[in-house]
């Protein structure tokens, strides 16, 4: 894809250096808002912050735009330059000083959405990202929920065991006695961490 024009955009502007999100890694460069941020695979990212309107799906449908925070990349390598998504949107839970797409269009003074949820359902090809709810029609079977954490600036669910199934015995059924358990004590376990943009999953 071409790159974003600024120039062209009669909505977007650059964040200033007063600006700056307070908890990412943010310096000043040129009166702008630089970022770099690097990823375990070895990939990394920078650019500088800028500001514009996001609406999520078409504007017809009530889905207005608002205005966030976005980052405008200068230069991406190895698997960001390989893969087919051209962007990331943070989904993370927000931090001190710095606030998600989704935490915007959460915001009750936007009154955007119906309630701060949103839900993903996952696919070897593409997938769907609902905000506000979820859609009932991908699910085969009611919805479980599970206690969440967010203490360390993610989202976390506690895992309690962990097993691997024959496959003639699906881990469906109850009672099953010929499961390996892998681990179930949790303190030397941890915990699962949901990472929708790693490139790993």
């Amino acid at each position: 894809d071409p790159r974003f024009d600024m120039n062209k955009s009669s909505t977007a502007q650059w964040l200033s250096c007063d600006e700056c999100p307070s908890t990412i890694r943010t310096q000043c460069r040129n009166d702008k808002c630089y970022y770099h941020q690097s990823y375990t695979e070895g990939s990394s990212i920078e650019g500088y912050w800028f500001k514009d309107y996001v609406s999520l799906d078409d504007h017809d449908e009530l889905n207005p735009a608002v205005v966030t925070k976005l980052g405008c990349h200068t230069s991406e390598n190895k698997l960001f330059y390989t893969q087919k998504a051209n962007g990331i949107m943070g989904m993370a839970p927000p931090r001190a000083g710095s606030q998600t797409v989704l935490q915007t269009l959460f915001n009750s003074e936007n009154n955007k959405v119906d309630k701060s949820l949103f839900s993903m359902c996952l696919a070897t090809w593409g997938g769907e990202l609902v905000v506000g709810g979820y859609n009932a029609t991908k699910h085969t079977s009611s919805v479980n929920w599970a206690p969440m954490s967010t203490e360390r600036g993610f989202y976390y669910v506690d895992i309690e065991s962990f097993g691997l199934y024959p496959e003639d015995q699906p881990s469906t059924v109850k009672g099953v006695t010929s499961v390996t358990d892998v681990a179930t004590d949790k303190g030397s376990f941890g915990n699962a961490m949901v990472d929708s943009g790693t490139t790993y999953t």
